[in-house]
């Protein structure tokens, strides 16, 4: 994952729509993993639009659309 800083990973992808090495499952749904420095702006695209977003922050803080 060291290569892969300052970017989202995809963990888990439903299984007709795998990107990389994701495990796959049998639901419509995406899991990424981010690690970023700080001060770092990074851009999430929403895979299906009808469906929500769920964001965990383990450690530091995070901005979305101008809202700590």
């Amino acid at each position: 994952m060291e290569n892969q800083i300052n970017t989202f990973v995809d963990i888990v992808s439903p299984k007709d729509q795998i990107d990389g090495n994701a495990l796959w499952v049998y639901q419509k749904t995406f899991f990424q993993l981010g690690i970023f420095d700080s001060d770092t702006r990074s851009t999430y695209t929403v895979r299906i639009p009808e469906n929500g977003v769920y964001l965990f922050l383990i450690e530091g803080e995070i901005e979305i659309d101008n809202q700590f």
